[in-house]
């Protein structure tokens, strides 16, 4: 069990949120030990280490906790999960295929997409209460969501100005489309069609895997 010290902050909606501040450094540490191609990073912006040791703290509502195991669906992911466990957050170790940049973009994805409602979307779709074409479009639009929000926290701070030029996730993030249709858009094909990686593929696999285990 993680102990820290809590203190009151204002929330998005005036409420006031408890924030475990020794649980989020706690959290960023962890972070830096298994992944400490981040710390010159974030060195470099602090105000980005800032934000995720309140963002872990429980900021946004909960807390999230880092996982150190590798992502086990593309290179980033988080579980949402139901109380008392805590969310949880994923980022690829890989150097191959992620720069630094990459994976703290990912990282603050992640610590948007996580807070999104993914569980009620969960829900219906156990209670089959949902279409499979409702399903994928609302877990899309979800995603779209946290991209969106994560472009405008970069936006806001010294991280939008760095050269991102060997950086593809960082500047996909940075670059992608706050309207949901254009961002779709952004995936045709030359003939038209969507190209076979897209933001629906994760939701459609999902769905048909639950509803298998289902039937």
């Amino acid at each position: 069990m993680c102990i820290g010290l809590l203190f009151m902050q204002a929330g998005r909606n005036g409420d006031e949120v408890a924030i475990d501040i020794v649980f989020g450094k706690d959290q960023v540490a962890h972070l830096l030990v298994d992944r400490p191609e981040l710390g010159p990073v974030l060195n470099k912006h602090p105000e980005i280490r800032d934000w995720l040791e309140k963002r872990f703290a429980g900021e946004a509502g909960r807390k999230v906790c880092w996982n150190s195991e590798e992502p086990k669906s593309g290179s980033s992911e988080c579980m949402p999960n139901e109380e008392p466990k805590f969310a949880e957050v994923f980022v690829s170790s890989s150097f191959k295929e992620h720069s630094p940049n990459d994976k703290l973009a990912m990282l603050v994805f992640e610590l948007h997409n996580v807070m999104m409602p993914h569980i009620d979307l969960s829900y219906k779709l156990a209670d089959r209460k949902v279409s499979r074409a409702d399903f994928v479009l609302a877990g899309a639009k979800l995603e779209h969501k946290a991209l969106v929000a994560t472009k405008k926290f970069f936006k806001t701070t010294s991280f939008s100005k760095a050269s991102l030029l060997f950086d593809r996730k960082a500047r996909f993030i940075l670059s992608a489309e706050e309207d949901f249709q254009k961002f779709i858009e952004a995936y045709r094909t030359h003939d038209g069609t969507l190209a076979l990686e897209n933001p629906f593929t994760f939701w459609e696999s999902y769905y048909d895997s639950v509803r298998k285990r289902k039937n």
